[in-house]
C-alpha cells in the first residue's frame, strides 16, 4: 500500500515544479487543488518525456530516469516544505478559520463543531483504504488491461520502447515481431507502467497502485475546484459521492483501463476554463489546453471529448441574445445531415466519412455508429 503514496508523491512532487510555472501553489490557500494537479501535471511530462525518447529512437534505462525524477521530487517537496515552516502558523490554518491558538487550547471543542465534516473525512478516507486494499490484493485483471494496454507496456519493458509494435493484419505480413491489440493507440497509459517499473520491475499489482494515487489527486483536485467554486461544505460532500460511486471505484481497483484518465483529464480541463470565464487569466487557459492534450495522449476517443468540449466553448463565446440562433443552426446542420446521410470528403491523407452509421477518418480507423440506450447502465452505475 505504501507505493501508493510514494507514487502519489512522486509524480506531484515532480510535476509541482512545472505547475509552478503556471500557477501559485498557495493561490487562495487551495493547495488540494495543487497538489492533484500537480500529479497529473507530472504525468504528462513524464510521458511526454517517454515520447520523445521513443520517437527519437533514443535507448535509456528506466531506472536512470526514475531515479531523476525521484529525486526531482524530493528536492520539490523539501523546497515546499521549507517555505511551509517559513510561512506564519496562523495564515497556513487561514483557510479552516482556526488559529493556532484556538487549535491548542480548544482542540475538543472544534472538533465537535466540525464534528460533520470529521465524519465525512472519516468516510472518505475509511473508502479509499477499501479501494487501496482492494487495488492492491489483485492481480491485473482486466481484459483490456493485459490483452492490449499493459501488455504493450510488458513488450516495451522486456525489449525497450524503440520495439515496433503493428496491428494483427500488419503483423501477418511485415517482418515485425510483435503485434498488440492497441497499437494504434496513444502509448501515455503503457508508458506510465514501463516508467513506473523502473523502480518496481515487473510487478504488476505495485504498477497497478498508480490508479489509486491518481484517484487520491482526482479527489484533491474535485475538492480544490468545488471549494473555489462554491464552498467548503459543498466541496466535501462532492469528494463523499465521487469516492463512493461504485463505477469509478471499479475502474480504479480493476487497474489498467484509460478511461479513467481521459475522465479525469476532461474534467481538469472543464474546472480550469470555467475558472478562466470566471476570472479571464492566461494559466487557466494554458493548464486548460495541458490537460486537453494530455487527455489526447491516452485514448483515440479523446478527440471526440475535444470536439464537443470545443464545440461546448464556442457557443458559450456567442452572445446570449444570439445564442439561440446558434442553437438553431447546429439543429439544422445535423437534420441535412442525417437527412443526406451523412457527408465526405477527400483529403490528401485519405477520404473522411462522417454519416449517421460510421465515421471513417484517416490514420483513426473506421468506427461503426448504432444507437444504444445507456440510461439503466447509467443509473446502475451510480449504485451498484
Amino acid at each position: 500500500m505504501i507505493n501508493v503514496f510514494f507514487l502519489f508523491g512522486l509524480y506531484s512532487g515532480f510535476g509541482s515544479f512545472f505547475y509552478r510555472l503556471l500557477i501559485k501553489w498557495d493561490e487562495n490557500n487551495n493547495w488540494q487543488r495543487a497538489a492533484g494537479e500537480s500529479f497529473f501535471m507530472g504525468v504528462f511530462v513524464l510521458v511526454l518525456i517517454n515520447n520523445t525518447l521513443q520517437y527519437f529512437a533514443i535507448p535509456i534505462i528506466q531506472t536512470w530516469l526514475f531515479n531523476v525524477v525521484l529525486l526531482t521530487a524530493i528536492i520539490t517537496i523539501l523546497f515546499a516544505g521549507y517555505r511551509l515552516l517559513k510561512t506564519d502558523s496562523d495564515s497556513i490554518l487561514a483557510s479552516t478559520g482556526i488559529s493556532v491558538a484556538q487549535l491548542k487550547n480548544n482542540l475538543f471543542e472544534i472538533l465537535l463543531k466540525h464534528k460533520c465534516h470529521l465524519l465525512l473525512s472519516v468516510v472518505i478516507l475509511l473508502h479509499l483504504y477499501y479501494i487501496i486494499s482492494q487495488n492492491q490484493a489483485l492481480p491485473l485483471t482486466p481484459w483490456d488491461s493485459w490483452y492490449g494496454w499493459i501488455a504493450k507496456a510488458k513488450i516495451w519493458f522486456y525489449h525497450g520502447l524503440d520495439e515496433l509494435l503493428v496491428n494483427r493484419p500488419q503483423w501477418l505480413l511485415a517482418d515485425a515481431k510483435f503485434t498488440n491489440s492497441t497499437a494504434h493507440y496513444p502509448d501515455a497509459l503503457p508508458l506510465l507502467y514501463v516508467f513506473n517499473s523502473g523502480f518496481f520491475g515487473w510487478n504488476e499489482t505495485a504498477l497497478n497502485g498508480i490508479y489509486p494515487s491518481m484517484f487520491v489527486a482526482l479527489l484533491l483536485v474535485f475538492y480544490g475546484h468545488i471549494k473555489l467554486l462554491m464552498n467548503k461544505n459543498y466541496a466535501l460532500l462532492a469528494v463523499v459521492i465521487l469516492t463512493t460511486i461504485p463505477f469509478i471505484n471499479t475502474h480504479v481497483i480493476l487497474a489498467g483501463y484509460a478511461d479513467i484518465w481521459v475522465a479525469a483529464y476532461l474534467m481538469l480541463s472543464v474546472f480550469n476554463i470555467q475558472h478562466f470565464f470566471n476570472n479571464p487569466r492566461a494559466k487557466y487557459l494554458l493548464l486548460t489546453a495541458v490537460f486537453m492534450v494530455s487527455m489526447l495522449m491516452f485514448k483515440l476517443e479523446s478527440w471526440v471529448w475535444l470536439s464537443i468540449f470545443i464545440l461546448v466553448m464556442a457557443l458559450t463565446l456567442v452572445n446570449k441574445r444570439k445564442r439561440h440562433w446558434a442553437y438553431l443552426a447546429l439543429l439544422l446542420v445535423v437534420v441535412i445531415w442525417y437527412v443526406l446521410h451523412g457527408f465526405g470528403f477527400n483529403t490528401p491523407f485519405g477520404q473522411v466519412e462522417i454519416s449517421p452509421h460510421m465515421i471513417k477518418i484517416p490514420a483513426f480507423g473506421v468506427y461503426k455508429l448504432a444507437f444504444v440506450n445507456t440510461t439503466s447502465a447509467w443509473i446502475e452505475a451510480l449504485f451498484y
